[in-house]
């Protein structure tokens, strides 16, 4: 019954931290437009983590890095020029504006 409860409490915690987690980033097209699934990167000093995809409002969270801070972020999405690095250690939420790319 103990063990349940502290079980319960720690779902209900993860749920919670969940919940309130408020992107970060916001990635739009140069009208303003979401971008969804457009590939957020977090870059530390030595190392790329594992890449987010924006959600149907162009949104994500990336948090700051366990063991290194992320210090930039970089966007890609087919069809789109790819961003450059982006500083991290900004206001937020951070707007990054993908343009199309050139037709051929």
């Amino acid at each position: 019954m103990k063990r349940t409860s502290i079980l319960s409490g720690i779902l209900f915690l993860l749920f919670a931290l969940v919940a309130c987690a408020k992107p970060n980033v916001i990635v739009v097209d140069s009208k303003g437009n979401p971008i969804k699934g457009a590939s957020v990167e977090p870059i530390t000093l030595s190392m790329n983590l594992a890449s987010k995809l924006t959600d149907k409002d162009g949104k994500v969270e990336i948090t700051k890095g366990a063991i290194q801070k992320t210090e930039w972020i970089s966007v890609t999405k087919a069809g789109y020029v790819s961003s450059d690095h982006t500083k991290f250690d900004q206001p937020k939420p951070i707007k990054v504006i993908l343009k199309l790319e050139p037709k051929k």
